[in-house]
């Protein structure tokens, strides 16, 4: 049930080939199909780096929500990161972490990546947030199963900002080291926090299939 306890896991189910698997006793799981899955330290500093030389600054815009711009609910800058030569590195792990906390909590049926990994941006200048949302809704949208965002701050750099679900009517605030990554539900309402100092930045991916029997 939702708001229990994490627990530790002492394995992870993915192939050393596929990608460099978490730390042990560093997976960690919230049980329940309400609920998210968080890996920490799953991207070093070096490839958080690496990850940051992809997004051209040029191509950074105001985030929308359904095509309309309301800087009152959302308000962040955005680019994306295609899935090219380059960036293969980079969606093979997300993908591998996809498979596996799958497998743990949910057991969804998982088809496709329909959209390309979204860099957001939250700054304090522009008081960077996003209310209460869900990232199911129409059209390309809609058949939106799982979620995943990877923390790309360092949380020394900012201050708000906080990821938070709202799990059984309880507020419940994500890991936020620099490095992890947090998969859930694309169903579950979550909100990124007004920051208040600094800037977060993050990667955001969805990841698609049937509608749910």
């Amino acid at each position: 049930m939702a708001g229990k306890s994490t627990s530790t896991a002492t394995r992870s189910a993915v192939s050393q080939e596929v990608f460099s698997a978490p730390p042990l006793n560093l997976l960690q799981s919230r049980p329940g199909i309400a609920n998210y899955y968080f890996y920490r330290a799953a991207f070093s500093p070096d490839e958080i780096e690496r990850i940051r030389s992809l997004v051209v600054p040029r191509g950074m815009r105001a985030g929308n929500v359904s095509g309309v711009i309301d800087a009152s609910y959302r308000s962040s800058r955005i680019s994306w990161i295609p899935r090219r030569p380059d960036t293969e590195w980079l969606y093979q792990k997300l993908v591998a972490f996809v498979r596996d906390a799958n497998e743990q909590m949910w057991q969804f049926h998982l088809t496709n990546l329909l959209e390309d990994i979204q860099f957001t941006e939250y700054d304090a200048d522009y008081e960077g947030h996003y209310d209460w949302h869900m990232d199911v809704g129409g059209v390309e949208s809609s058949t939106r199963k799982l979620s995943m965002t990877i923390q790309l701050s360092d949380p020394s750099d900012y201050e708000g900002g906080e990821l938070q679900f709202l799990l059984n009517r309880t507020v419940h605030e994500t890991e936020r080291s620099q490095g992890t990554v947090v998969l859930f539900p694309s169903y579950l309402l979550h909100r990124v926090n007004r920051v208040t100092r600094g800037r977060r930045q993050s990667l955001v991916l969805w990841i698609h299939g049937p509608p749910f029997q």
